[in-house]
């Protein structure tokens, strides 16, 4: 393990010393040249920012708690994902963490970091993700008319996501749906990743 510092490489050559601009090994006089290289590693944290490969799934898992009250944020140097809810985030500004539960107070130093560095990324929100999109490309890709008719009706209703799930599963596509939806979001987040330069997995 390296830290950082240069290290010396130490080449010896052996040379004849009656020799003419010709160099030659021998087994009797003969004297050491020593050839001095530095050679630099990579500090250990710049190892880990290049072995950080992110990986796909946990920000599919974080694109689908997104919500009004729900950000999550990548660490692009180790890949972690940190979900800030705004309970959270009011506690992390407000530093009164004297009431909020143990678990909750081993991490709001981690909270604060995200919400005062730059360093960190906040992946796609509800807004970016539009699941009402979503559901009407679901709906328009049935080939049977009369399904695709109920889903796009659904849709345009008050309360859409509510009769769009309703629909979906009165027609028994509910598997169908996450199918679809899994990989709507496995498409926002390549996107998104390969936006930022990201390398994914």
């Amino acid at each position: 393990m390296h830290d950082g510092r240069p290290v010396v490489a130490i080449s010896m050559h052996l040379l004849d010393q009656n020799a003419q601009g010709r160099q030659r090994v021998l087994s009797g006089r003969y004297r050491f040249i020593i050839l001095v290289q530095t050679i630099s590693f990579p500090s250990p944290e710049a190892f880990d920012r290049m072995a950080s490969v992110i990986l796909l799934r946990e920000v599919i898992a974080a694109l689908e708690v997104a919500s009004d009250d729900c950000s999550s944020y990548l660490d692009p140097d180790t890949g972690e994902i940190i979900t800030v809810t705004e309970e959270e985030r009011n506690l992390a500004e407000d530093e009164s963490w004297g009431d909020a539960p143990e678990w909750q107070r081993e991490m709001l130093p981690k909270i604060r970091a995200v919400l005062e560095s730059d360093r960190f990324l906040e992946l796609p929100d509800r807004f970016d993700i539009h699941e009402w999109s979503i559901m009407e490309g679901f709906s328009r890709a049935q080939n049977n008319q009369r399904i695709r008719r109920e889903l796009l009706d659904a849709i345009q209703r008050v309360g859409a996501f509510r009769a769009f799930r309703s629909a979906i599963r009165g027609l028994g596509m509910e598997q169908c749906w996450y199918q679809f939806r899994d990989e709507a979001l496995a498409e926002i987040a390549r996107r998104w990743l390969e936006e930022h330069k990201l390398p994914y997995k």
